[in-house]
């Protein structure tokens, strides 16, 4: 048995029609609404709403607006642009680097740490000693 409560909360999800509404909870709505006035009220103020926003009509875009959109469309052939061509080529070539190096040995993770830090440790500035 439905409560008038949630009667209430899928009116204001789904309106004034019951043929909107889940067919699993159809049944139980047509019950309460058929032995509750206040049921039948509350389903008229759904219709009531539902009737209103079919009314209702959406203002026209401005000329700005629309001039926006247009020029944020992709081209007529809706082919990505050659950065994300290049992004992808590299995230693939660098996916494929990683796996062709991966095989064979197993590395423990202190030493993915030393080999990616490493360089933190070696001074920057041997070209000074050069001179």
């Amino acid at each position: 048995m439905m409560t008038l409560t949630r009667f209430k909360a899928l009116c204001e999800a789904y309106g004034g029609d019951l043929r909107r509404w889940p067919a699993t909870e159809r049944a139980d709505a047509e019950a309460l609404s058929a032995q509750s006035a206040e049921a039948r009220d509350v389903l008229a103020e759904a219709a009531l709403l539902d009737a209103a926003l079919s009314q209702a009509r959406s203002p026209a875009p401005s000329p700005e607006l629309s001039r926006r959109v247009a020029e944020s469309a992709p081209g007529p052939s809706g082919a990505p642009s050659w950065a994300a061509v290049a992004a992808a080529a590299a995230l693939m070539v660098g996916l494929g680097a990683g796996w062709l190096s991966a095989g064979g040995e197993q590395t423990s993770e202190a030493d993915l740490y030393a080999e990616a830090f490493g360089a933190l440790d070696a001074p920057s500035y041997d070209f000074l000693e050069d001179a």
